[in-house]
């Protein structure tokens, strides 16, 4: 750390707040009362107004569109992306190109993301762009194809995230899992390992009451998945495993805490299995009432295949509030102790293998009580939010503490094919043109590269540094 009599950090900071579905929502809120002893912090969120009592008469809040003005105002040390896979977003992207800072990337995976601008006007061409420029001719047919929904994106084979890490100074993960997926794809990049902080949270009420009060049968062995419920969070695998609990005579029942995906098929699967009267599917939940679940149910079940990189604050929160988890032994879930969570496999032996460890902790009480104990302390170790506070004050000082640059004028350089292709397929994805002529796309950036336009980069427009 810096010396203390230094005038604290001034900080622009990205990030959907409540009331927006999103798990990185309640991260921010969480983080940010800890940041503000190191810095002054003004938030820049989307066309809402924020609505969570500890950002209310908290730090200023601006609408992102305020931001040129303000950031010329206010002198801004660095601008900090909470950069996550969900539509919630996509109101920052412009401005992580525009104006470089640090980008907490808490997906690896970022094609949801850009995939979901197809349908907003304006914003369709950075779909088309990036898939352009990262993958070439083959990256601009998929992105087409899936405009005009002809195929289904390949999510996890084009994982899209080369702009964030190409246009950040400095990029913030919270597992070595990410920091390698990171440095394998940019081995040059900046990439730091911040812990994500998880809040302790006091005990809202002995189980019995927090039972009675969410209507819970009091008796019944709960285990619950928490946050958006979608097919890469196993909820069939949970299903099964339910399925046979109850045909082995088990008084279970599964809470689904959080909104559900309509392509998931919930609620047909569950009648299917016959396990439709077992099952609660809450909806988006308030922070206390997610807490009051976390509280109530016995495990916690966070399954997830294939990864996107995350860490999983689903699991952590309820690591935090003494509940076991089960989590899918991938990822950066490797990273967690065997001695504070079950780590199952990924595969055909899944949901047997998911009943087998719920039967085993439905059981043994007194062991459950002693893995949610762990749990626990590990996060309060490991995971608090005053420890990833100071992580991400240490990232920006290292950026502020290197040798200034002196601007210079670009050197020219020769405009290459792809520079071409990407800056047509923005132009296509802005027009939304049919997509007949999409085959002669790639011929026509290598006959434009070929004619030598000029140097520089041509129709690519240079984005603004700070």
């Amino acid at each position: 750390m810096s010396d203390s009599s230094r005038r604290p950090l001034r900080l622009a900071y990205f990030s959907p707040l409540a009331p927006q579905p999103t798990g990185i929502a309640a991260y921010s809120e969480d983080l940010l009362p800890f940041l503000a002893p190191w810095a002054e912090v003004h938030l820049f969120v989307d066309d809402y107004a924020p609505t969570s009592p500890s950002i209310t008469g908290g730090p200023p809040v601006w609408n992102h569109r305020d931001f040129r003005w303000r950031r010329a105002f206010h002198g801004y040390d660095c601008a900090i992306y909470q950069v996550g896979n969900h539509a919630s977003h996509q109101y920052l992207y412009h401005y992580l190109a525009r104006y470089p800072g640090v980008a907490v990337l808490h997906d690896f995976v970022l094609h949801h993301l850009l995939a979901g601008m197809t349908e907003k006007p304006g914003l369709a061409g950075w779909y088309f762009r990036d898939m352009a420029s990262s993958y070439g001719a083959e990256g601009l047919r998929h992105a087409w194809e899936v405009a005009r929904g002809r195929r289904e994106p390949a999510f996890f084979h084009y994982p899209l995230c080369q702009r964030v890490l190409d246009a950040s100074l400095a990029v913030v993960v919270h597992s070595h899992y990410m920091q390698q997926q990171v440095q394998a794809l940019r081995p040059h990049a900046t990439v730091r390992r911040v812990a994500m902080g998880i809040p302790l949270p006091d005990n809202p009420g002995a189980r019995a009451t927090l039972r009675r009060r969410l209507g819970l049968p009091p008796d019944a062995f709960i285990f619950g998945s928490f946050g958006l419920a979608t097919g890469h969070k196993r909820i069939p695998v949970a299903l099964q495993a339910l399925a046979q609990l109850q045909h082995e005579g088990q008084h279970a029942l599964y809470v689904v805490a959080g909104a559900v995906a309509p392509e998931l098929g919930l609620e047909a699967l569950a009648r299917e299995l016959g396990v439709a009267h077992r099952v609660r599917v809450t909806g988006y939940l308030s922070e206390e009432d997610f807490q009051a679940y976390l509280h109530a149910v016995d495990v916690c079940v966070n399954l997830r295949y294939p990864t996107a990189g995350e860490t999983s604050a689903a699991a952590l929160r309820s690591m935090a509030a003494g509940t076991p988890a089960i989590v899918s032994d991938v990822g950066a879930n490797r990273e967690l102790p065997g001695t504070t969570c079950f780590k199952l496999p990924v595969g055909g032996d899944e949901a047997p293998l998911l009943a087998a460890v719920l039967r085993l902790l439905a059981r043994e009480e007194r062991f459950r009580e002693e893995l949610g104990r762990r749990a626990r302390r590990y996060v309060e170790t490991h995971h608090s939010l005053a420890q990833a506070a100071r992580g991400y004050i240490e990232v920006v000082e290292e950026l502020l503490e290197r040798p200034a640059v002196t601007a210079q004028p670009p050197l020219p350089r020769r405009a290459t094919q792809g520079d071409y292709l990407a800056t047509l397929a923005q132009r296509l994805g802005e027009l939304r043109l049919e997509g007949r002529d999409l085959a002669l796309l790639p011929e026509l950036g290598e006959a434009m590269a070929a004619l030598g336009l000029a140097t520089g980069a041509g129709p690519v427009e240079e984005e603004e540094r700070s």
